[in-house]
């Protein structure tokens, strides 16, 4: 009876003094101490402003669990972490501090799970809950708003391991999501700047882009906007081979020198002439010259659909320039070499060189 009297009062001392080495400061009253579980060094120095009291790192393995528990330690899981950085407003290399410190105790699928509702800073500035909504992407991303894209300077390797999505330029551009951004977008709204700079800054490197981006409002050199498949660049071959009305305009030399003739001819801009690319046609409404014709006369409906637009603007004195330009071009000379395809289906019936149609199909 005496031996457990005294060991009360003594834990009673214990829990009530300062004698507990802290992570920064003097030393801790446990009963108002806190000890996050398996913390390195480096966790808890990114952590000393958000968690109070906070033990020592090197009393935080199960090694001591049982006496900080004894005199009154609070003891902080993963989970009651992410609920604490809630509301916390930090600059991302912040977080990319506190993600890359948190690495080493997510060592299965229990932590990660904890770890769902962790904050993740996104570029444009806001800030949401659990990894598992936002995407990772390249530097050149930074300008995305149309997804939940990781502020650049947070990025660590934990958020993928937490859930987060990686995606290359080309699924940045291909999202839905950008699809249906450019379809609600005003023209004479603020966000057109935004949302074009950031396409842009993205399609140079991308690769073969989604047709619908030929809609994103380019300026053309009368400073009205217009869409990109609307717009040739400024000495573009094909500019002298079309017939009076074309409804093309020319692109603006400032646009030119902002984003660059890779990127703008990715999103439409034309140069020679543009390809018109679906991998599952249903039917001609691909807005080219006399499809229903051609459509009409397969003998099966086409796996695939490459055909070059605009042939119908050529100008008729123009054609033998036009075949050398359809020619030089890969994606255009592809398109003629199918016999069967719209392209020189098309060709053989309207294209006139000296004055006959027809002679292309030589």
């Amino acid at each position: 009876a005496i031996d457990g009297e005294l060991r009360e009062l003594i834990f009673r001392r214990l829990s009530t003094a300062p004698w507990l080495p802290a992570a920064d400061g003097p030393d801790l009253v446990p009963e108002r101490a806190h000890v996050l579980a398996d913390a390195t060094e480096e966790l808890a120095a990114v952590l000393l402003d958000v968690v109070p009291n906070l033990v020592d790192a090197t009393l935080s393995g199960a090694r001591h669990a049982s006496a900080l528990s004894a005199v009154g330690v609070h003891r902080i899981g993963l989970a009651r972490l992410a609920e604490m950085l809630g509301g916390q407003a930090r600059e991302p290399a912040w977080w990319r501090r506190l993600y890359d410190a948190l690495t080493p105790l997510v060592v299965d699928g229990v932590a990660a799970e904890e770890l769902a509702a962790l904050p993740v800073p996104l570029a444009d500035g806001r800030t949401v809950t659990g990894p598992r909504t936002t995407v990772v992407g390249s530097d050149a991303s930074a300008e995305v708003t149309w997804v939940r894209l990781v502020h650049p300077d947070a990025v660590s390797p934990l958020l993928i391991r937490l859930g987060a999505r990686e995606a290359t330029a080309a699924e940045l551009l291909s999202d839905p999501a950008l699809e249906a951004a450019l379809d609600d977008l005003d023209w004479d709204g603020d966000e057109v700047d935004g949302l074009v700079s950031a396409v842009l800054a993205l399609a140079g490197e991308a690769g073969e882009l989604p047709g619908w981006l030929g809609s994103l409002p380019l300026e053309d050199d009368e400073g009205e906007l217009r869409s990109a498949d609307e717009l040739l660049l400024p000495g573009a071959p094909l500019a002298r081979l079309l017939v009076r009305d074309s409804p093309f305009g020319v692109l603006s030399a400032a646009s030119v020198a902002r984003f660059g003739k890779r990127a703008l001819r990715a999103v439409g801009v034309g140069w020679g002439f543009s390809v018109v690319r679906d991998e599952c046609p249903t039917g001609p409404d691909h807005d080219l010259d006399d499809e229903p014709a051609w459509w009409s006369s397969l003998a099966t409906e086409p796996e695939t659909l490459v055909a070059v637009r605009d042939l119908d603007l050529v100008r008729s004195g123009a054609w033998a320039e036009a075949l050398t330009i359809l020619l030089d071009e890969p994606s255009t000379r592809a398109a003629m070499t199918d016999r069967d395809g719209y392209t020189a289906w098309w060709l053989r019936r309207h294209a006139l060189i000296d004055n006959q149609a027809g002679s292309s199909s030589r």
